[in-house]
């Protein structure tokens, strides 16, 4: 879908089959793209989503069809469910949606004042605000779900911001090298960027955007497009601030030795814009006498090119795909090592019953022990969690996997050496995990 969406998107801006396939190809082609759409996560669910509300603004841009001002808000509605980036997309194609609309409407603010005091515009004044709320709804009916889903189950509509498993101080520390300072933090997202995209892509980007902002010359169509561009200061913003941890061995080297990266897909978004810029500036080879020609050799010169890097990373993905490389780091760490053999257990062992469980901070767990997650009591149960803490037997729990003492969970901290562990049998222990079973 994203694939289909970034070629309609380049071609929908220039006219051109080729250069829009060349683009969408750098998309296709991209190692990190190809890894983490065969894996359960959410990146690109949002990728489609992201595109979808580009393309539909950018249709409703051309046409002024009501209709694509609804696929616009569809498509931000889903993808505001999938993942908070969504959410600042969201923002700016409010911007923009509002910006190209009062132009359409008004042109220039002189000629917004000379109407209203000729009253030529009176009966148009709705026109704009309505279709801004009817955009403003639909599209943001997900964000005001999502609140109102934190207060009716966590009691606190902001709970997925400063919540107990979600405060930011969970996973970024005050002496983190990146907090408050702004440099750091600019290195940090353009490694990850370059680390995901290549330092070529990234520079035909830059390249691609100067050829926009010459030859488009800031048009309205062309600026849903450039609102992906938001998610870079953004990113920059957030780790300057500390509400998420990004972590980059070119910046945090020295101060992790064994496992130096972390979110690194953070830096993969940026792949939509450089593939819609790319395409766009082939595109724009095609101005001069031999311009058809100049145009498929560019398009081939860059196809060529991403294949290159592509099959260079497939040498070594382990080493070459930053986002393979994370997930290789992180599982031979000694932490994961001690999970991985209570999976292990586990998965050999587990014939049937309820399992309590925290959630947070053993998250691969349940997943290498093949469990199924409607069998595991944790701290997202509605209702049951603290109950279920304050005496497992009484809610037909079988199963007690805690982790602890050295980084002690709530289930080590509530149940360790507790009474209510008397009527269950300690079946498994290592440095890091006890399990027990009911007698």
């Amino acid at each position: 879908m994203a694939s289909v969406l970034l070629y309609k998107i380049i071609f929908d801006l220039t006219s051109k089959k080729l250069p829009a396939l060349t683009g969408a190809f750098v998309f296709m082609a991209n190692p990190n793209i190809l890894y983490m759409q065969s894996t359960a996560m959410t990146e690109l669910l949002l990728f489609a989503c992201m595109l979808g509300m580009v393309y539909s603004l950018q249709r409703w841009i051309r046409t002024e069809e009501k209709k694509y001002l609804l696929y616009a808000g569809i498509a931000s509605f889903l993808g505001t469910l999938s993942r908070y980036e969504a959410w600042v997309l969201f923002a700016a194609m409010l911007v923009v949606m509002f910006y190209v609309g009062w132009r359409k409407q008004y042109g220039s603010p002189y000629h917004l004042v000379r109407g209203v005091v000729q009253k030529r515009y009176r009966h148009q004044d709705n026109v704009l605000g309505g279709r801004f709320l009817a955009f403003l709804f639909v599209g943001g009916i997900g964000i005001l779900g999502w609140v109102f889903w934190n207060d009716l189950i966590l009691g606190n509509p902001l709970y997925f911001q400063d919540g107990q498993y979600a405060k930011p101080s969970l996973w970024v520390g005050k002496s983190d090298k990146v907090v408050g300072n702004w440099v750091a933090s600019f290195h940090t997202y353009w490694y990850a960027m370059t680390d995901n995209l290549h330092l070529v892509i990234v520079v035909l980007m830059i390249v691609g955007l100067l050829v926009m902002l010459v030859r488009g010359r800031l048009r309205h169509e062309t600026l849903p497009a450039l609102t992906l561009l938001v998610m870079f200061p953004f990113y920059v913003v957030a780790l300057y601030e500390g509400q998420r941890p990004l972590y980059v061995s070119q910046v945090q080297h020295a101060a992790f030795e064994t496992n130096n990266l972390l979110n690194v897909r953070f830096g993969l978004l940026m792949v939509l814009p450089a593939s819609i810029l790319i395409g766009y500036m082939v595109a724009q080879l095609d101005w001069k006498r031999h311009g058809k020609v100049l145009c498929a050799v560019g398009c081939a010169a860059v196809a060529a090119l991403t294949i290159v890097l592509a099959v260079e990373s497939f040498n070594d993905p382990a080493s070459s795909i930053i986002t393979n490389k994370e997930a290789v780091v992180e599982m031979h760490s000694t932490y994961d090592e001690d999970s991985a053999m209570t999976s292990q257990y586990l998965r050999h062992h587990y014939n049937g019953g309820l399992v309590l469980m925290e959630s947070y901070g053993n998250e691969a767990l349940p997943y290498q022990a093949h469990l199924s997650l409607g069998d595991v009591v944790y701290e997202g149960s509605y209702k049951l969690w603290n109950p279920t803490l304050a005496n497992p037997s009484a809610h037909h729990i079988r199963w007690i996997v805690m982790r602890g003492p050295s980084q002690p969970d709530d289930v080590y901290k509530r149940l360790h050496y507790s009474p209510e562990l008397s009527s269950y049998k300690l079946v498994y222990k290592n440095p890091d995990y006890s399990v027990y079973e009911r007698n």
